[in-house]
């Protein structure tokens, strides 16, 4: 069966798009992931872990918001690429702060609003960028990645100490990022 031109290029598009929504959800569970061993060795409380998950919420849900106004006027490859970029390099940051509870928080709190820079505007990248039929089959392909993030991230912090499973992370969603920058800019040029 060949494949109209218009379905190969949904399909590239929903494929990035999953690819980089799964690497939101295993930065969002990594620190769930983690916390048997964070509590174990002391990295921090419960209390605190409960602190760190509040705040993310709070500002991811204050972020979509925001970037939901700031997505209908600039381009969302630069949102969804630069949210990965700099939600990345907060997750690295985590095992260098964790020892200053509140620059963890301040931390943390950011990487939920540079993850909510993801959602929306990739959904409207999808939505703009394919004819009509297809924008929904992509949606669903890149939600249903989002369950693949919790496994991955449960994965990590089986196998690997702390630190490296927060490094490991934050790497996959930096060079997602980065990747996604790419890719898009090719599908631009491309038309």
């Amino acid at each position: 069966m060949k494949l109209r031109s218009e379905v190969k290029k949904a399909i590239g598009y929903g494929a990035i798009c999953a690819i980089a929504y799964c690497t939101v959800y295993i930065s969002r569970d990594t620190l769930s992931a983690l916390s048997p061993q964070l509590t174990e060795k002391a990295i921090f409380t419960t209390g605190q872990l409960g602190t760190l998950s509040s705040l993310f919420f709070i500002t991811y849900a204050v972020g979509q918001l925001i970037n939901g106004i700031i997505g209908d006027k600039i381009n969302g490859k630069y949102m969804v690429s630069f949210g990965l970029i700099f939600a990345g390099l907060c997750l690295f940051a985590m095992p260098l702060l964790a020892a200053v509870p509140w620059l963890a928080y301040t931390v943390y709190s950011a990487m939920g609003f540079f993850l909510a820079m993801v959602y929306a505007p990739m959904t409207k990248l999808i939505a703009e960028n394919n004819e009509p039929d297809l924008p929904t089959r992509c949606n669903v392909a890149h939600s249903m990645a989002s369950y693949l993030g919790a496994p991955l991230a449960g994965l990590f912090a089986a196998w690997l100490a702390w630190k490296q499973a927060f490094r490991l992370s934050s790497s996959l969603v930096i060079a997602m990022g980065v990747v996604f920058f790419v890719v898009f800019t090719v599908f631009e040029k491309k038309g």
